[in-house]
């Protein structure tokens, strides 16, 4: 076995590094974008029928919802799915629904705008258990409103991010926090 080594200039060794840790750019869907922490296929090939992912939810002036996402057997190339609304106590608090779409329409819901987002590694601790994440940190500003969304995308979980904050002005505005 024959090995290739490389041996970089000192002043590009931080460039190479950063390269390296980033989302790969192959999961850049749009030209003006960051590439999204995950393919679809790695998304589809994290959420087999069965799979179910939970999350708490908080928004102001509201009590806290458990979202529940099951895969469900679906058409071929689709993503198919069950969520549930349920209070910290397990019980409904609105209907479930079902919904079916494309693996690739999962992947877009994590593209960014380049000019609008930073993308960094980060760890982050949830119930005792540390992550290694990708952190998405976008700022949207429209007249005199500012939104601030911050998304942690677990290196290895694709899927959703199992933390994103919403913020409005410097307010709380949602806020999803993956259940172990």
């Amino acid at each position: 076995m024959r090995l290739l080594h490389l041996t970089l200039p000192p002043i590009l060794l931080p460039f190479a590094i950063l390269m390296a840790t980033l989302p790969p750019e192959s999961h850049r869907l749009k030209a003006d974008h960051l590439p999204t922490p995950f393919s679809a296929e790695e998304i589809r090939a994290a959420s087999p029928p069965g799979h179910v992912t939970r999350f708490l939810t908080l928004q102001p002036g509201q009590e806290p919802i458990v979202m529940v996402t099951t895969f469900l057997e679906g058409p071929e190339g689709k993503a198919t799915f069950r969520i549930e609304y349920l209070n910290e106590t397990g019980e409904p608090v609105q209907p479930a629904h079902e919904g079916t779409t494309t693996w690739e329409e999962l992947q877009n819901h994590a593209s960014y705008p380049a000019a609008e987002t930073t993308v960094e590694e980060a760890t982050i601790e949830i119930e005792g258990t540390s992550y290694s994440c990708w952190f998405y940190n976008r700022t949207q500003t429209q007249e005199q409103n500012t939104v601030i969304t911050k998304a942690y995308f677990s290196k290895d979980h694709p899927g959703p991010p199992i933390k994103m904050v919403m913020t409005l002005n410097d307010q709380p505005l949602f806020e999803m926090t993956l259940i172990p």
